[in-house]
């Protein structure tokens, strides 16, 4: 609820200081990509402004879970800024996720078994199958490639990173202007960047890092906090082609962690209650 009430607020700033600047022509608000134009909304990129109100829109129905909400408002709200900032990503991650809450609504002990069962495995996967579209990508193997092309070139940067600064154990610094600055003719790319929170791990933060984030968030799973792993599922899948992940803000699923931690130590009193939705009984957590 404070990191969405923050979020918000930042945002809110933001535009209000965008305005002006736009209207006197200080900043460019529009980018010409691929024969495209998308709107920044006064950030670096159109990707960055999807990316920003996704995350208010998952925090906003995490806050609201055990209210109504109206979810085809969401729906309208988020193809509205699609059109603006032509996000594909954030934009199929937002209908995903709404049907993903439409689902969880019905209260169907099925549904949230499911929701449970894959939020222990989906970011140890996703990594497992990242790395493996990574080595087909080298071979030139034609679905590679075609997921390559899905993802706007993701795949063929994280290869690259791979093949010049290869894993990562226990993590490192990365020189962004020296070992990955290069020209490639191989990856047709003359600049880098990291856009897949996987292969940032793997090159920079660690294969440890990796595996106790995977531990934790299976260990988490188990709790059944079915809010909670939705929202474990659709980060790990928004963390394909967003770095941006990885900011506390957007990656607010780990902080979830915490329920983890012995209550009696932090002086805590039931870190996490029952209640009942509809003569159904839920698990939810009180943060």
């Amino acid at each position: 609820c404070i990191i969405y009430k923050y979020y918000c607020a930042m945002l809110a700033v933001h535009i209000i200081c965008t305005i002006p600047l736009a209207l006197t022509n200080s900043i460019c608000m529009v980018m010409h990509i691929r024969g495209i134009d998308r709107y920044t909304l006064g950030f670096i990129h159109p990707n960055a402004a999807g990316s920003k109100f996704f995350t208010i829109m998952m925090l906003y129905l995490w806050v609201k879970k055990n209210k109504k909400t109206n979810l085809f408002l969401e729906i309208i709200v988020s193809t509205g800024v699609y059109f603006l900032c032509r996000s594909r990503t954030a934009y199929m991650l937002s209908l995903m996720t709404i049907f993903i809450v439409y689902l969880m609504k019905k209260n169907n002990h099925a549904i949230d078994s499911l929701i449970n069962k894959l939020a222990g495995v989906v970011f140890p996967s996703t990594a497992a199958l990242i790395y493996l579209l990574i080595k087909l990508y080298e071979t030139r193997n034609p679905l590679a490639v075609i997921v390559n092309n899905a993802l706007s070139g993701r795949i063929n940067l994280a290869a690259y990173a791979l093949n010049r600064v290869g894993f990562t154990i226990f993590g490192r610094s990365i020189d962004f202007y020296g070992a990955l600055s290069n020209y490639s003719a191989r990856y047709a790319i003359n600049d880098f960047t990291f856009d897949c929170v996987y292969s940032f791990i793997f090159c920079s933060m660690g294969l440890v890092y990796l595996g106790i984030l995977s531990i934790l968030f299976l260990k988490l799973a188990s709790e059944k906090l079915v809010w909670i792993n939705a929202a474990i599922i659709v980060w790990s899948l928004y963390a394909v082609t967003e770095v941006s992940g990885l900011n506390g803000f957007n990656l607010f699923p780990i902080f979830y962690l915490v329920i983890l931690i012995n209550g009696k130590s932090l002086k805590f009193e039931n870190p996490v209650k029952e209640v009942e939705v509809n003569d159904d009984k839920r698990y939810y957590s009180r943060l």
